[in-house]
């Protein structure tokens, strides 16, 4: 791929933000709905002022969503999309404050374009689309109000915080950024003696009120689980995992232009173009970059010296370096740093070429199928439920009319199964004149159902019929089913996955298993 002059490079950036949001659009309805998606759907069909494993925005974008338009995998991750657009502009704006118009629309362009923003901040709808665009907003205002000394910027730093604060609990990580950028600059410093950053935490505090509420009426769970019960693996060295994961979510580019933090000039003297230093290179915007960078990866890694990372983590806090990676690409022929210079420009075009091919490419291949590639089991978490959830439908029926009660769908893992089930078993999924196809997943099989286990614990499900859903057939034995029913029906049935959604051909993609319990003992 090709890379424009340097005047070029808004028309280029804008041209590459479009490819990509088309990408989006043509797939929004299509695209197989991720398991993911799915479980943060069921929050929102159970609205509520927060959640065992995430606080409350992303079921809020999605309810918000669907009481206006409707249900359907679109209309789920239309807040997502909206999101990433978001996110995108406060990454101009905050890079109009430091570089030239060119290097600000090639770093918007890039918010969307690099792994983290396509998929996760922009393509589907999960805690870290919300958390990207309070990010960026966050580092915007924080910029202006810690930088630039405005102190009305100090108002949406508050609403930044608490709007990510809703979204995940990581953007907290901002504070104490913020506080060390305080503590190393003097001008910065008079903030300490100043009321506007107490109100904007108490603002922020505000915002994030309804999580606190929702944590007291369930004993901290919320917190009590972010804060380490999710850790109970033995521990163990990770942090080669993080480095991974960092390249996996931001491809090499951010990284590559973390040099000019320690680069007094940027632009070279005389350069073969003329280029003017931007405002970047001084040292206190490069001190910002450093700080807010640095402190949340230090906590991410000394939690990979004993816990595995998650791929998501890291995400967020490369949206900081893009404003400098737009300028390197843009002005790479005129940089003082020749090499770092030539290696950006040399990797840019072939990596944001390859990304483009890469997401078309999967994203063909989930939908439509490539002839004569065979999907891969795995692939099962996210596609073929809406044709098992059809036999589901068929076996609930049956099932109500020989025991009068109905039956309920239960998941034999964390939440994979009973969120897709219950979503494509939802109208206008489920046939005409059928309710929605009640799932779950119960910690009686699963050890830990998450949110299941609060909307339907299994002293509530006492004595109903149990459509019983696993991915293997050795899940569903007698020795571990029939304790906890008063009959099983003696066969095990194979339910099938396949590719028949829209555009879809049809093709196999794995086979579950299922069987009926009757009399569910708790």
């Amino acid at each position: 791929m090709a890379l424009p002059s340097a005047r070029r490079w808004p028309a280029a950036a804008g041209a590459l933000a479009l490819a990509v949001v088309l990408l989006h659009l043509a797939y929004l309805k299509v695209f197989p709905l991720l398991p993911e998606e799915a479980y943060y759907w069921n929050y929102a069909a159970r609205p509520a002022l927060g959640y065992l494993d995430h606080p409350p925005m992303v079921a809020w974008l999605i309810a918000a969503a669907e009481a206006l338009l409707g249900h359907g995998e679109a209309v789920v991750r239309l807040p997502a999309l909206d999101a990433g657009v978001v996110m995108a502009g406060f990454v101009w704006a905050l890079a109009r404050r430091l570089v030239d118009p060119g290097a600000a629309a090639l770093a918007a362009a890039l918010a969307v374009t690099l792994p983290y923003g396509f998929f996760l901040a922009s393509g589907f709808v999960t805690p870290d689309a919300p958390l990207a665009a309070a990010w960026a907003a966050a580092l915007y205002f924080l910029h202006r109000a810690l930088v630039g000394l405005d102190a009305r910027a100090w108002v949406g730093v508050g609403v930044a915080l608490g709007v990510g604060m809703l979204s995940k609990y990581t953007i907290a990580l901002l504070g104490p950024a913020a506080l060390l950028f305080c503590l190393a600059d003097a001008r910065a410093r008079a903030w300490f003696l100043r009321p506007q950053p107490y109100a904007a935490v108490l603002l922020a505090a505000l915002l994030f009120a309804p999580v606190v509420v929702w944590n007291h009426a369930h004993d901290w769970a919320s917190f009590r689980f972010q804060g380490g019960e999710r850790f109970v693996e033995p521990a163990r060295f990770q942090l080669h995992v993080m480095l991974m994961n960092m390249l996996l979510v931001a491809t090499p580019l951010p990284l590559l232009a973390l040099p000019l933090l320690r680069t007094r000039r940027w632009a070279a003297e005389p350069a073969l173009e003329p280029v003017a230093e931007p405002a970047h290179a001084e040292p206190r915007n490069r001190l910002f970059v450093a700080c807010f960078i640095g402190v949340p990866l230090a906590v991410f890694a000394w939690s990979a010296l004993r816990h595995e990372p998650r791929l998501n983590w890291t995400g967020p806090l490369w949206l900081a370096t893009l404003p400098m990676l737009g300028w390197a690409i843009v002005h790479a022929s005129a940089m003082a740093r020749a090499r770092l210079g030539r290696a950006l420009r040399g990797l840019a075009g072939p990596v944001i070429g390859l990304l483009l091919v890469a997401f078309s490419a999967a994203s063909y291949h989930l939908v439509l199928g490539v002839p004569g590639v065979p999907y891969a089991g795995g692939f099962a978490r996210f596609m073929g439920w809406r044709q098992a959830t059809a036999e589901l439908q068929a076996v609930k029926t049956r099932v109500q009319r020989e025991t009068g009660l109905e039956p309920v769908v239960v998941g034999l893992d964390k939440y994979n199964t009973a969120a897709q089930v219950a979503f494509y078993g939802a109208p206008p999924f489920a046939p005409p004149g059928q309710p929605a196809l009640k799932a779950t997943s119960l910690a009686t099989f699963t050890d830990n159902a998450l949110m299941f286990g609060f909307w339907n614990p299994p002293a509530n499900l006492a004595g109903r019929p149990m459509i019983l859903v696993a991915r293997e057939r050795a899940d569903l034995p007698d020795h571990r089913l029939q304790g906890h029913f008063s009959a099983l029906a003696p066969e095990i049935h194979p339910l099938v996955l396949g590719n028949t959604g829209a555009g879809g051909n049809r093709r196999p993609i794995d086979t579950y298993y299922y069987r009926v319990g009757y009399g569910f003992q708790p």
